[in-house]
């Protein structure tokens, strides 16, 4: 995984693999989709304000933005 640029290439569609389902609210986070999502969300890379991530966060069901993410990565 690299920035939030290639992510159409990159890890956007490991995200998609990883969440077959959307996430729904509520639903736990399996042990990898806990470990996948805790690696984006410590990587300073994916933060830089670049719109790429929107749409594969938003297929998935998942928050768009940091801190929602590590509050459901630490929920679950």
């Amino acid at each position: 995984m690299t920035s939030t640029y290639p992510v159409g290439a990159d890890w956007g569609p490991l995200l998609k693999r990883a969440f077959t389902e959307r996430h729904t609210p509520g639903r736990p986070l399996t042990t990898a989709q806990r470990r996948f999502l805790s690696a984006i969300v410590d990587n300073d890379e994916y933060w830089s304000g670049v719109a790429n991530p929107l749409l594969w966060f938003g297929d998935a069901g998942l928050p768009h933005n940091r801190e929602s993410l590590r509050t459901l990565v630490s929920a679950t």
